[in-house]
């Protein structure tokens, strides 16, 4: 994902539509972790390919990558970051969002 740049992660059953300026990441059948995300709580880390941590986050019931962590978003919403870019590794970075944006900047 390049500085600045957005990315949206898809399995192929998905029906979303990913901006052409967004990367698209493709699971193809797989899930993110062992049985997708839960809907109380997860982490989630972005690593490079040689496992180096970008970033980390947690919502839920999981305060592994942020102790608070994010609030738990429910069905139809997502956490978004806000502001866009700014990373204070705390839960003050995400906010829940009921019109997701899909690989361009949050509207928050």
């Amino acid at each position: 994902i390049p500085a600045g740049g957005y990315a949206v992660v898809v399995t192929d059953a998905s029906s979303v539509v990913v901006p052409g300026s967004a990367i698209t990441i493709a699971l193809g059948n797989a899930t993110i972790g062992t049985s997708g995300l839960s809907v109380s709580g997860d982490l989630i880390i972005l690593k490079m390919t040689d496992n180096t941590v970008i970033d980390q986050m947690s919502y839920g019931n999981i305060t592994t990558g942020l102790n608070p962590s994010a609030a738990t978003p429910a069905a139809g919403q997502s956490i978004s970051r806000i502001a866009n870019g700014v990373d204070t590794n705390t839960n003050s970075d995400w906010q829940l969002d009921s019109t997701p944006t899909l690989g361009v900047a949050n509207l928050l």
